[in-house]
């Protein structure tokens, strides 16, 4: 059973034994790993990982030091059981090659974090392998889960536009989440990006060969619905997600998870519903079982991907198709 803030939530869980994959074991993964290991459904869990600091601090962290399940392989070939599912939780600069090779094993799903991959050749090369297999291919992209958003998509809100504030909160590598979700509510495949600038260069913590800026990004689609992102930490000190739509405006603070809801009744303050990784991981491996799983496809993370990194060479002035971010 699975536990989401607060609330018991029963989860039948599949009835043979089965085993996973987890690239990649640091914050993200170990999550991934510790979430799986809740539903008691998998024989083996293999974790590639080569930082041995890495690997043995997170198995402290979620307390899976001395678990069985947990199996740490340094290789791929290694591997002689058929694979339920890989999670590729490493930075994006590796995740294509990872991907390449652990599509070949057959796995049922794949789960991918972001920033997926670092060029639109990539997506084009991912889809064409897909298409030859079964492999079902999702991104990690959360909020497609989170209650506040799909109440709004369920009792069919029409989005009218969307601005999400705040200070440096990741912008080149954490915008994606809020295209994913403005994809995920207005229903529209095709993003295009309207504007871009207010270029700020940052040191990103992951590394010196990543990009990370502040500024502000601009989309719209098809029907003119528009979308605004805006890193700035001059202004800002919280992340605001603000959706206006045909029955209301929700303002969400993702800082103090409190939020309101405004229309020609008057307001209400509501509650933002997060799921951790460390919880979420089990429902999205049992939707994906169940072929009701909402996480982005491998077409949809193809689309929103390919408006990211058409704002970021209009922010930075890059050109070419592979764009350092992770």
């Amino acid at each position: 059973m699975v536990y989401r803030r607060g609330r018991r939530m029963e989860i039948k869980t599949p009835n043979q034994m089965r085993s996973a994959l987890i690239i990649g074991f640091g914050g993200m993964g170990c999550r991934h790993a510790q979430s799986l290991l809740s539903l008691n459904s998998f024989d083996n869990i293999f974790i590639i990982e080569p930082n041995e600091q890495t690997y043995t601090s997170n198995c402290k962290l979620i307390g899976a030091e001395n678990n069985t399940t947990i199996q740490r392989i340094f290789e791929l070939e290694s591997i002689d059981k058929a694979l339920e599912i890989v999670v590729i939780a490493t930075l994006a600069d590796v995740r294509f090659k990872y991907f390449y090779d652990s599509i070949k094993l057959k796995p049922k799903f794949i789960l991918l974090e972001k920033v997926v991959f670092q060029s639109n050749i990539d997506f084009v090369k991912a889809k064409e392998i897909v298409a030859q297999g079964k492999t079902k291919v999702y991104g990690n992209l959360p909020n497609r889960y989170f209650r506040n958003y799909t109440i709004l998509k369920s009792k069919k809100h029409q989005i009218q536009s969307m601005r999400v504030t705040g200070p440096d909160f990741g912008l080149l590598c954490n915008a994606i989440h809020y295209i994913d979700l403005f994809q995920f509510l207005a229903g529209s495949m095709e993003i295009i990006p309207a504007n871009s600038f207010g270029f700020s260069p940052l040191k990103n913590k992951r590394g010196d060969q990543f990009l990370e800026s502040e500024g502000t990004f601009r989309f719209k689609t098809q029907d003119d619905i528009c979308l605004e992102i805006i890193s700035d930490s001059r202004v800002y000190k919280d992340v605001i997600v603000e959706i206006d739509t045909n029955k209301g405006v929700y303002r969400f603070n993702e800082t103090s998870l409190r939020g309101s809801k405004l229309n020609n009744k008057g307001s209400e303050e509501i509650k933002l519903d997060l799921i951790y990784s460390s919880i979420l991981t089990a429902q999205v491996y049992l939707d994906m079982e169940n072929g009701c799983c909402t996480m982005p496809t491998l077409n949809e993370l193809s689309s929103t991907h390919a408006a990211l990194f058409d704002a970021i060479k209009l922010l930075t002035g890059k050109s070419g198709d592979f764009l350092p971010i992770t």
